[in-house]
């Protein structure tokens, strides 16, 4: 009879270990999904108005490069070399950089090796400065955890506005955003005015 009981109390623990595995995986499954929705990703990276801590990176050569030595607006595109969409989006990089000129810094801030860096620079034709971080330290102090992840910083180092970017569009869009409130329609800060009815280019 003892061995009976004795059975029966290992099937209860036993089943109430394994109910609760199965709650923690839902919780788990529910958080990866919400994560992958806009909302969650409009959570990502620092809030717009908080100002940009400063960092080193690895320039080309391996020169160390501060963030704060760049001066005027900047945009801070954070990165992996092996991301596909960070790849497809250095051609709307490149031609973003050059529409806009000496008017705005784009930086490519790599969370990879020096190695993988070095290819990606290589192999993408990426012509914006690419500094390799220490994606632990950086990364975590921008509070990024999605890439390709964009900030747009005013001249006195504030967020001006975040977001994913996969296409040039989308640098764009959060350009009109971090520039309106000191721009006026004839004296666009980076970007003319966006055609249409609306103001406001489609983000991701």
């Amino acid at each position: 009879m003892e061995g009976f009981w004795l059975i029966s109390y290992l099937a209860l623990w036993t089943l109430s270990l394994m109910l609760t595995m199965a709650v923690f995986l839902a919780l788990r499954q529910l958080g990866l999904a919400y994560a992958g929705t806009s909302a969650g990703v409009a959570r990502d990276g620092l809030q717009v108005g908080s100002e940009a801590p400063d960092f080193s990176g690895t320039g080309e050569l391996g020169a160390l490069e501060r963030f704060s030595a760049v001066a005027g607006w900047r945009v801070l595109v954070f990165g992996r070399p092996v991301c596909p969409p960070c790849q497809a989006l250095v051609p709307g990089l490149n031609a973003l950089a050059s529409s806009v000129g000496s008017r705005l810094t784009l930086l490519f801030l790599s969370q990879g090796d020096q190695e993988a860096t070095e290819i990606f620079r290589s192999e993408t034709g990426i012509t914006v400065p690419v500094w390799g971080i220490d994606a632990n330290e950086v990364g975590d102090r921008y509070k990024v955890r999605v890439s390709p992840f964009c900030f747009v910083v005013d001249p006195d180092g504030v967020i001006r506005s975040k977001g994913p970017a996969n296409a040039r569009e989308h640098l764009e869009a959060l350009l009109d955003r971090a520039q309106a409130p000191f721009r006026s329609d004839t004296l666009p800060v980076f970007l003319p005015p966006a055609s249409g009815p609306s103001n406001e280019r489609a983000l991701p």
